[in-house]
């Protein structure tokens, strides 16, 4: 899988050696080998996506990671027709875009804000997916507090 470089360096030999160097022995990104092997399937991280004028309709937004909350949410937007208000809620859904965890919630998720305070609703399919929108949402700058009433079905 692979080998030295003459300084001693390891280098991977292919992409699927890349994409599996993160996972533990016991987990794979090839959905059929975890099926025949009984080992943990782990999906690989989609960069997350923002809508585009040209015409594939995407551009990746924050680069491969899997959360934006790696790198401070960048404020620098054009806003001046905009409220303080909208503003938070603008930023907050564009950080929601930008983050691979949220991105399918962004549009979906109603968001309301008054000063710090950012309000979320909706429904969403499990806890993690809200606890994430509420870290995402948390880390927007400006946000002093964010209020969790989104809905989990059977909960």
């Amino acid at each position: 899988m692979t080998d030295f470089q003459e300084d001693g360096v390891e280098s991977l030999e292919s992409l699927e050696d890349l994409a599996d160097a993160d996972l533990r022995e016991d987990e794979t990104s090839d959905p059929e080998l975890a099926a025949e092997e009984g080992l943990a399937y782990v999906p690989p991280t989609d960069p997350p996506v923002i809508p585009a004028d040209n015409k594939e309709g995407i551009e990746i937004a924050a680069g491969f990671g899997a959360t934006s909350l790696d790198e401070p949410y960048d404020e620098d937007h054009p806003s001046e027709l905009l409220t303080p208000e909208d503003e938070m809620t603008a930023r907050v859904r564009e950080a929601l875009r930008a983050d691979a965890e949220t991105s399918r919630y962004a549009d979906d998720v109603g968001i309301e804000s008054d000063g710090g305070l950012v309000l979320l609703r909706g429904m969403v399919d499990d806890l993690e997916d809200s606890d994430a929108l509420v870290a995402v949402a948390s880390e927007v700058n400006g946000v002093v507090e964010v209020r969790d009433e989104l809905e989990v079905p059977g909960l």
